[in-house]
């Protein structure tokens, strides 16, 4: 489990998935909330540990009355030595 204390209260992001990760490597999502309630906050967090070193991360929300939708994400790449 993960928690995110950001927000005025504490939300627990459980463990959801265990996708399939690039490269033989490691891969997890967590989240509050289901993708297709729309009338609460929803969150879902990834993070992709590849074999060859690179992370991902990947931010995924939707607020009440709004869509849920991946929002934004980014990738580490090692630097070669």
């Amino acid at each position: 489990m993960a928690v995110k204390a950001e927000l005025a209260v504490v939300m627990p992001h459980h463990s959801l998935a265990d996708p399939a990760a690039g490269n033989g490597g490691t891969a997890r999502v967590f989240g509050t909330g289901p993708r297709d309630a729309d009338d609460r906050f929803g969150e879902e967090i990834g993070i992709d540990f590849r074999a060859d070193g690179a992370i991902s991360h990947a931010h995924a929300w939707g607020m009440a009355g709004g869509s849920f939708e991946d929002r934004s994400s980014c990738e580490l790449q090692p630097e070669p030595r």
